[in-house]
């Protein structure tokens, strides 16, 4: 039951591209023109705080409203609709990558909104700042390494087990609120203290966040250079922006209301705008395109539905090595009264113990090097746990953008079991001829 064999259905596997057009028109993913322009925030920061630092222009004055009210919209807002976004994206599609950006930007928004204009005091808000931020940057990296990890993975065949929304974002948001009250009781100790500017600590923290954000979208633009995707652009493009900020305020030490201090925090607006743009990339369809596109998928969906939903023998779609989609005969064979009960679930779990090391490599072959693999005779498990015989063929597939396999099975059990009959009635007629 792993997705092997030969054959070819063009019709469907042409209704399964416009599946995956559809995703990619759908999800930003489609190449950008020039992406590297993206970055030009970053640069711009680099060059005006270089002028400004030679000019020696490092002190200035600062309006903690406008402050506030920037940060708030600028940062806060966005942070936490890009956790919105994200929830909403995972429910969908169940990626890691997706869940660890959201609690990063949870994180993000919570920190923005917290250290400024709930939390007044110098010292007590950028405690929480910029430890804040440090949450922030190791998810960013988790979130950017799992994005290359799931792609490696989805070319084997194979998807991490989803993990749980709600406990996630619960531990971000406890995380931010054990900071304000660590901060905020003086449990911490001292990040900045008035007339003597930032310590040694808090230039520690911020250097660390710096490194982990710029490391983060390192990683996102590596993967972006390889899908080509406009969200790992902009997302790569938005942390390079708070990280190159936040590196401005760590190496020229620049005074509250300075010019530099202004860019560092425009750096980190535009980084926050940007994040925000490359999550909304995900779901944002584009115009007529993705209209043509979601026509020409729902009748060959449907034309899909009409030949397998009444075929005589077991047809299921598998994705990632989990089942995509099943029709009613699968469902009769595996004893599943509902598709619901196996979509979404590992092939592997209905294949017997003995037999998955060589199912999950024919699920490799046919995922990621996509080519067939011979028809094979394969012992499965209902999900009562009763084994039956089948015989399993299929052809590499695409469905819903992602490489798979459509397979067809057949309950061979019957045969079997004729066959095993047959086979003793035959040993028993040698025995018997031979005591004659």
């Amino acid at each position: 039951m792993d997705g092997s064999g030969s054959g070819s259905m063009p019709e469907w596997r042409m209704g399964a591209d416009a599946v995956g057009s559809v995703a990619r028109a759908g999800r930003g993913a489609g190449p950008l023109t020039d992406p590297w322009a993206l970055f030009a925030p970053s640069a711009l920061v680099v060059v005006a705080t270089g002028v400004l630092y030679g000019l020696g222009v490092v002190t200035g004055r600062e309006s903690a409203g406008v402050l506030t009210a920037f940060n708030s919209l600028f940062c806060a807002a966005p942070g936490l609709l890009i956790a919105f976004l994200c929830a909403r994206a995972y429910l969908q599609s169940a990626r890691r990558t997706v869940l660890l950006l959201g609690t990063a930007g949870l994180v993000f928004g919570l920190v923005y909104l917290v250290a400024g204009p709930l939390i007044t005091v110098p010292n007590q808000a950028i405690t929480v700042h910029n430890s804040g931020l440090v949450l922030g940057a190791a998810l960013f990296v988790a979130s950017a390494v799992c994005s290359l990890r799931e792609e490696s993975l989805k070319r084997r065949g194979v998807l991490p087990a989803p993990l749980r929304l709600t406990p996630v974002y619960v531990l971000g948001a406890a995380f931010v609120g054990l900071l304000v009250v660590l901060a905020t009781t003086g449990l911490t100790a001292p990040f900045y203290v008035a007339g003597e500017g930032p310590t040694v600590l808090r230039q520690t923290v911020l250097a660390v966040a710096t490194v982990g954000l710029l490391a983060a979208a390192g990683v996102f633009a590596l993967g972006a250079r390889r899908s080509g995707a406009a969200f790992a652009w902009f997302v790569a493009a938005g942390l390079c922006s708070v990280g190159v900020a936040l590196g401005v305020l760590l190496l020229t030490k620049a005074g509250p209301g300075s010019p530099i201090a202004w860019i560092a925090r425009a750096g980190q607006w535009m980084g926050g705008l940007c994040l925000l743009i490359g999550v909304f990339s995900l779901d944002r369809p584009i115009g007529e395109r993705a209209r043509l596109l979601q026509i020409a998928l729902r009748a060959s969906e449907e034309r899909f539905r009409a030949v397998v939903e009444g075929a005589p023998v077991g047809i299921f779609v598998q994705t990632g090595g989990r089942y995509a989609y099943v029709n009613p005969e699968v469902c009769h064979m595996l004893g599943a009264s509902r598709p619901e009960e196996l979509v979404g679930t590992p092939v592997l779990d209905r294949i017997a113990p003995e037999l998955r090391d060589t199912v999950r490599e024919r699920i490799r072959i046919l995922n990621e090097e996509r080519r067939a693999v011979p028809v094979m005779e394969q012992t499965m498990l209902t999900l009562g746990g009763k084994r039956i015989e089948t015989e399993v063929s299929a052809v590499p597939f695409t469905y819903g953008g992602e490489n798979g396999a459509l397979v067809f099975i057949s309950d061979i059990s019957e045969r079997k079991r004729a066959e095993e009959a047959l086979r003793r009635s035959e040993e028993q007629l040698r025995q018997s001829q031979k005591m004659e």
